[in-house]
């Protein structure tokens, strides 16, 4: 836990050190739903259009965007601090070091992760205040798809973090995944807009069930109801997760056995 303390006061000091970074950061919240706002009202209101999951499209769109956020810095946030100690040389003495894989990868994470949620509590409770939605959300449910949906995107983070580590540069690869997910995976729109060839590929990506379950649950639905797309993110964290951590665990073997750590 000390180890995990350390860096996230390490990222937390870099971070307060950019302050006009800070500044930026405060006003993309105000830009952003100036914007969602806009569109929403270009795209029209019908709530038969969102299956259940949004009374109109502001609602769909800012879950969308917001959530999504979280579940894309789940996915980069260990891969970027793996590549960032890459770059100004310290990623060598981290794990030459007798730090365990679980610590690094949760304390790399948890400053990226934990700001994003603060910024997605800003923007609920705009959308709650402001303008009245989510009232009935059922709040616990809200929690546990957050939390089981970001699993699956830690550990796809984790083989992006391999590749990394083995090609130095997994940049295509990372863009590729999140493109995915934003495109196929229901933040902009429905996935039942999507052809029906491409449908099956949305539902394998964990975005699709992570944000289909968040919406449901601001709709106010019970943990019943959500149970199909918790079963289906625990089947994916199943499958990808022994794949991600023996990939991860040979890559840093092979970079050690090679020396190229320090390589980027």
């Amino acid at each position: 836990m000390s180890a995990i303390t350390a860096m996230l006061r390490r990222d937390l000091l870099i971070w307060l050190s950019y302050r006009t970074a800070v500044l930026a950061q405060v006003g993309s919240i105000f830009t952003i739903l100036v914007l969602i706002y806009f569109v929403s009202h270009f795209m029209g209101s019908d709530p038969s259009r969102f299956g259940g999951q949004a009374a109109d499209y502001f609602s769909f769109l800012l879950a969308g965007y917001v959530f999504g956020e979280v579940f894309s810095q789940t996915f980069l946030g260990f891969q970027e601090s793996l590549r960032e100690s890459q770059v100004n040389g310290t990623l060598e003495p981290l794990l030459l070091s007798r730090i365990r894989i679980s610590t690094l990868i949760l304390g790399s994470s948890v400053f990226r992760v934990a700001l994003t949620l603060v910024r997605c509590t800003v923007y609920v409770g705009v959308a709650v205040v402001v303008f009245g939605y989510w009232h009935h959300a059922n709040v616990p449910g809200v929690l546990l798809v957050l939390i089981v949906a970001s699993v699956p995107c830690a550990l796809y983070g984790v083989l992006a973090a391999a590749f990394v580590l083995k090609i130095k540069r997994g940049e295509p690869a990372v863009a590729a995944f999140i493109g995915a997910n934003w495109i196929l995976g229901g933040v902009l729109f429905p996935t039942t807009l999507l052809p029906t060839w491409v449908q099956p590929l949305a539902m394998a990506l964990p975005f699709t069930e992570g944000l289909a379950g968040v919406r449901q649950a601001l709709q106010g639905a019970s943990l019943g109801t959500l149970v199909m797309p918790l079963m289906v993110l625990a089947g994916t964290c199943l499958v990808v997760g022994p794949l991600a951590l023996m990939g991860f665990r040979l890559a840093l073997r092979q970079a050690k056995l090679e020396g190229s750590l320090v390589q980027y």
